[in-house]
């Protein structure tokens, strides 16, 4: 029967879809390795645009092996995908075989796994391989990395970028993914499509070192092979180190204050001056955040706190900013159970660098029931508040205030007149220079 003629119990693809490979029949034991000896039926079928042409079927006794430093062929790549038993037809495009006879053809092979003596040379396995030490990655049956020839240098750190090879066996040897020259930048997170075991085993490596890393099922991200436990060979070919790595927890302070137990704790970088922003309406800070590795989680943001409600803060930051003054910065050391990110960063003690720009007190407590009295002295308090915060760039709070003086301020007919000589004084000076902030305000808008 041709194969086209053929049903199949299941599909497999290789080397990014290129070569195809079609279960007839399944087979049992383990996967063909390398150095064992096989006895197998192989047909050839050479795919042209109008027919198939049949080479001449053989019975073939085969030893998978290849040369030290040689790159194992496709060809025997996949027999190692079989076990004894299994009947299979494969497709090789021209590219991904080495039939003489069709070097410009697609191909199929038909192969029929009859019996196999499993002797191999165990060396030649990755697990099996003569290693230097052997470092435990994670605990239990999990991630082992085993040294084969030691780097240089430091080990890499987060924020650091790798430069490295790796190739991606089975157990029997059979490669299944293979990369070269790779940059990948460490992060807290790891990348998607990335095998996180081989990413919690960079932070252990340095420059030039080449290790053997056991990826059981779930550290890799083939899904192929999503039971299978793989080995990768990774060799470093440089670390690239960052210049602004930063460990919050070492770096100088003027004071430290015990914020809540002796878990949440402000450290004071720059003293500021004024009332402290507990009771305040808005905060206007300067907010970045590190871990204790140094990871630098979040970059310099201006943000605006609303201390009166209406937004959900970290314990933290809220417990921090409300002991501070205006101009401070200070680091607030941050436990897990006094912050709220996620992505990650939940068990992770966190340190927020605060730097605390402006402040908005309140609104201006103008009404009508007030005697003049009272508000030119509430006005002129405005004012100053005003002032301060158009100094800092805060213009729509000054707007809120000008337009309230403005307001409250209207006198009735003849009014003016009525005024104590000292509270006419006021009366111009207050409400004068509201408007003409105000004026200046709109104007540069």
């Amino acid at each position: 029967m041709a194969f086209f003629d053929t049903p199949y119990l299941r599909e497999e693809r290789y080397f990014d879809s290129n070569v195809l490979k079609r279960v007839i029949k399944e087979g049992t034991g383990c996967l063909l390795a390398q150095n064992c000896k096989v006895t197998m039926l192989e047909e050839i079928y050479i795919e042209t645009s109008s027919s198939f042409l049949s080479l001449n079927p053989q019975k073939t006794y085969k030893i998978i092996s290849y040369p030290e430093g040689s790159l194992i062929t496709n060809y025997d790549n996949i027999l190692m995908t079989m076990k004894v038993g299994e009947e299979a037809w494969v497709k090789f495009p021209y590219m991904y075989h080495s039939v003489s006879e069709a070097s410009w053809d697609t191909i199929w092979y038909h192969f029929a796994i009859e019996s196999a003596d499993f002797t191999p040379d165990l060396l030649s396995l990755p697990q099996f391989m003569p290693f230097l030490r052997e470092h435990k990655i994670v605990k239990g049956p999990g991630v082992i990395k085993r040294v084969v020839e030691e780097g240089i240098g430091k080990t890499a750190n987060v924020t650091a970028k790798v430069v490295y090879n790796y190739e991606i066996v089975l157990e029997n040897g059979c490669v299944v993914e293979t990369l070269m020259a790779k940059n990948y930048l460490l992060t807290r997170n790891i990348s998607p499509g990335m095998h996180s075991g081989i990413h919690l085993s960079l932070y252990t490596m340095r420059a030039r070192e080449k290790s053997f890393i056991r990826l059981p099922p779930g550290y890799h991200a083939l899904q192929k092979f999503s039971s299978n436990t793989l080995w990768a060979q990774v060799l470093i070919e440089n670390i690239i180190f960052p210049n602004d790595l930063v460990f919050p927890q070492t770096l100088p302070y003027l004071e430290e204050i015990d914020l809540k137990d002796n878990y949440l704790i402000k450290r004071i970088v720059k003293k500021g001056s004024g009332p402290l922003m507990q009771g305040m309406i808005k905060v206007w800070i300067i907010l970045e955040g590190r871990l204790e590795d140094g990871y630098h989680f979040q970059k310099p943001k201006e943000e605006i706190v609303l201390l009166n409600g209406g937004k959900i803060y970290s314990e933290a930051l809220i417990t921090g900013i409300n002991s501070m003054q205006r101009g401070e910065i200070s680091w607030i050391k941050a436990p897990p159970e006094y912050h709220i990110y996620k992505d990650g960063y939940e068990n992770e003690t966190l340190w927020m660098l605060v730097n605390v720009k402006e402040y908005f007190e309140s609104f201006p407590k103008l009404n009508s029931k007030m005697t003049i009295d009272e508000k030119l002295d509430e006005g002129f308090k405005q004012l100053e508040i005003a002032k301060r915060l158009y100094s800092s760039n805060t213009k729509r709070e000054c707007k809120t205030i000008y337009n309230d003086i403005i307001t409250i301020l209207k006198l009735k007919k003849d009014g003016f007149a009525e005024l104590s000589e000292v509270n006419k004084i006021k009366f111009i000076d207050v409400k004068g220079r509201a408007m003409m902030n105000l004026a200046l305000m709109l104007i540069n808008l």
